[in-house]
């Protein structure tokens, strides 16, 4: 998605203008899962008048209980035009049961093969671990909270995004 922001001064002229861009990292995404964001991009946005960077923690945590989360990572993307800069801003969802500091958890075992098999999580600091409920199988799986990740203040449903800036 591609969206150009013209920023108005005194006597509404133009002064400057950034360009926005919005990416999905899902391999195969379909268009049904999108839907609830831009819903929620035209009516904060477009309608409303807000601006794109600030309004996303808004966007993203009205998008959290559709099935859009479970299935891809969201990239955002800033040029300000009259500096030059670039700022790029990953948006992670994570939720304890389906994506552990947004990873997937295997549909098996590694061990045993035994599928759907996991415990509920174990959690010894930042970092989520799960254990196969097969009797005898030593398998686990741990996930540790990715360095440079800042978690959203909006909790739904267990879940929230969590966000890594870049600038260029």
């Amino acid at each position: 998605m591609y969206f150009l922001s013209p920023l108005h001064g005194t006597n509404n002229k133009l002064t400057s203008a950034s360009i926005h861009l919005v990416g999905f990292t899902a391999a195969q995404l379909h268009a049904a899962l999108i839907t609830p964001f831009f819903v929620e991009f035209t009516q904060c946005v477009l309608v409303e008048g807000y601006r794109l960077g600030p309004s996303m923690k808004y966007i993203l945590a009205s998008t959290s209980m559709s099935n859009l989360p479970h299935h891809t990572n969201i990239i955002y993307i800033q040029y300000d035009m009259d500096t030059s800069s670039l700022t790029s801003t990953i948006h992670v969802f994570t939720h304890p049961k389906w994506r552990p500091w947004g990873n997937r958890l295997s549909a098996a075992c590694p061990k045993c093969s035994s599928p759907h098999s996991w415990s509920d999580v174990v959690k010894q600091g930042s970092t989520y671990t799960y254990n196969c409920r097969r009797y005898g199988c030593p398998g686990s799986c741990s996930f540790p909270k990715p360095e440079g990740f800042e978690l959203s203040n909006i909790e739904v449903n267990g879940g929230r995004w969590m966000r890594k800036e870049y600038m260029v």
